[in-house]
């Protein structure tokens, strides 16, 4: 498979951009088997900034309501499928398991409700929803506003910037909160990162890579990890741009794999497949860790959803409910 350029048509999926998402749920994986700090920390400074940066890339400016509808498909018509599979896996392994069960439907008002709010209250093998409606509630606000200011170097851009970091500071004060809708502002932070990546990275020399990288690395001893969940953001303002940087390095470092013939077509079906795996993979985690330990759940963590993927994009309905197709 050819290798695109950093900068690229939205219609045409990218090998670096499939290697990128592949390579970052690796991680997310990772992030959340692992307790050790040294394999942690690293990975919760940017595993989930990395994701909105990449969404913030693949958006244009397009009419509200089409956008609307689309990310309506892709987004949260698989998080309701999957949120119905999960829950049935869940409740399926709890009681082989004699485990208890991510919400309790033995009270269904209290389940249901937890439910509807999401975002932090949800947990278990629910843990990573919160990012599917929060990047829904950040892409609605972020595709509203470049339509209206296509220009990123607009004056007016600055001073939502600015507040988005002003409610950043706020987020975990106005946590838990529907959706985790108090952690939008942020993402979109990383949302208008991706936008200028895609706009603009083609013109970044060399050396300026190579002091993102040394800057990126450096920042991994004097910033605290993020946790946007919870909307924990680290060290104040230090940690988001340590985010920003480690992105953008693990983004250049995606692009140099893609151009390994041996390596890209692997790392495309990865990620092609990282939805899935997002989906499932704590799940595994949540009723498999404690019996079999980290290594061997990390394992199965990912090597699961991965196998379960090509069943569901082998039928219409299963790409159209769970993978976001038309």
């Amino acid at each position: 498979m050819a290798t695109e350029p950093l900068r690229g048509d939205g219609a045409a999926r990218l090998a670096w951009l499939d290697a990128a998402r592949g390579l970052g749920i690796v991680l997310v994986v990772a992030g959340h088997t692992f307790n050790d700090p040294l394999i942690r920390s690293p990975i919760f400074l940017f595993h989930m900034p990395l994701f909105f940066l990449l969404a913030g890339y693949t958006m244009k400016a397009e009419p509200f309501g089409g956008m609307f509808v689309k990310r309506v498909r892709s987004l949260l018509v698989p998080y309701l499928s999957f949120f119905v599979l999960v829950t049935a896996i869940d409740v399926a392994l709890g009681r082989v398991f004699d485990h208890p069960v991510s919400l309790d439907w033995n009270h269904p008002l209290g389940a249901l409700g937890t439910a509807l709010y999401g975002g932090q209250m949800l947990k278990g093998s629910y843990a990573v929803f919160w990012f599917i409606t929060c990047l829904f509630a950040a892409q609605m606000v972020f595709g509203w506003l470049l339509a209206r200011l296509p220009d990123l170097r607009d004056l007016r851009w600055a001073a939502i910037l600015l507040a988005c970091l002003g409610l950043t500071c706020l987020a975990h004060r106005l946590s838990p909160s529907p959706w985790n809708i108090a952690v939008a502002p942020a993402a979109l932070l990383f949302l208008y990162a991706g936008q200028a990546l895609r706009r603009h990275g083609d013109a970044v020399p060399w050396p300026a890579d190579l002091a993102a990288a040394a800057a990126a690395i450096g920042s991994l001893f004097v910033a605290a990890p993020l946790d946007m969940k919870y909307a924990l953001f680290g060290t104040p303002v230090v940690s988001l741009i340590a985010a920003a940087l480690l992105s953008y390095s693990f983004i250049r470092a995606c692009q140099l794999l893609a151009r390994i013939p041996v390596l890209v077509d692997g790392l495309v079906w990865l990620g092609q497949a990282s939805l899935t795996v997002m989906f499932l993979h704590m799940t595994i985690i949540f009723h498999f860790h404690a019996r079999l330990g980290a290594p061997l759940a990390f394992v199965l963590a990912g090597v699961l959803p991965l196998l379960l993927y090509p069943v569901i994009r082998a039928s219409a309905l299963g790409r159209r409910l769970l993978l976001g197709g038309r």
